[in-house]
């Protein structure tokens, strides 16, 4: 039972987040989905495109957690970090 939820979780939501990577990468760098810059590993973030929801709607949480490949994309920290400002000022509202 367990080792089948485990490959559950690897082929809905750990599988899109390594293509997500690959899709993304030139040479040794990675392409913001957003700016078009390349960016080392350590400075770029995988995103959910629709934000995943605060924690007060679980359904949402788990709805937009494990979602498929083309719901995720690469943002540069910079990018990732006015996203995420503008997601949970929507969700605020």
């Amino acid at each position: 039972m367990v080792a089948q939820k485990m490959r559950e979780i690897y082929r809905f939501y750990w599988q899109p987040a390594l293509d997500v990577w690959e899709t993304n990468k030139v040479g040794k760098h990675y392409l913001c989905n957003e700016c078009k810059k390349l960016f080392p590993r350590d400075m770029v973030n995988r995103d959910h495109i629709e934000p995943v929801g605060r924690t007060d709607d679980l359904e949402r949480v788990f709805n937009n957690l494990f979602v498929e490949f083309s719901a995720h994309q690469l943002l540069c920290i910079f990018c990732h970090r006015i996203k995420t400002k503008i997601d949970n000022k929507k969700m605020k509202a």
